[in-house]
């Protein structure tokens, strides 16, 4: 997997950038360049992205890690304190497992 990064760009648009990319991985099933992809955009916005936590958690249920998935989504649920209905309903979801 080749990634060109632009000097030129501002760190949210890299983050935005890795964020569809990871989108589309996780869609073909490759785990692990969604990884790689969320891990990169993660670091770059020092983990304040719950989106990001969130794509990872769906990620990792889909892989079956239902541990980690709730991690994941329990962090982006403090992180965007409540708001977002999408990880208040996977949180449930996962807390029924």
């Amino acid at each position: 997997m080749l990634f060109l990064v632009n000097r030129q760009l501002r760190w949210g648009e890299h983050v935005r950038h890795f964020k569809a990319r990871a989108s589309t991985l996780l869609q073909k099933d490759d785990f692990e360049g969604m990884t790689s992809c969320l891990d990169l955009a993660r670091a770059m916005c020092n983990d304040a992205d719950h989106e990001l936590l969130c794509t990872q958690a769906v990620g990792e249920r889909s892989r079956g890690n239902h541990e980690i998935a709730r991690d994941l989504f329990e962090r982006a649920y403090d992180l965007c304190g409540g708001r977002d209905p999408m990880v208040v309903k996977m949180l449930r979801t996962l807390h029924t497992l």
